[in-house]
């Protein structure tokens, strides 16, 4: 899921290094949101900012929150 959502991020011009930011000033993060990528493209309960999203979630939170509760 990480994998497939991060290829489209950087397809996008909102990634901060297609939008020309160093990597040095800050992670690779969308422009749009702020959020880093790594964190944002390996939540299933992320969806990407734009309209229409690149990508959607997986599962609400309320879903996430539920599965948690069944493995622990």
């Amino acid at each position: 899921m990480a994998a497939e959502r991060m290829t489209e991020c950087r397809k996008c011009p909102h990634d901060s290094v297609n939008a020309g930011i160093p990597r040095t000033v800050k992670r690779e993060h969308c422009t749009k949101c702020g959020c880093p990528l790594v964190a944002k493209t390996a939540s299933p309960t992320s969806e990407c900012p734009l309209s229409p999203p690149r990508w959607v979630k997986y599962m609400s939170v309320a879903e996430y929150d539920r599965l948690k509760s069944e493995i622990q």
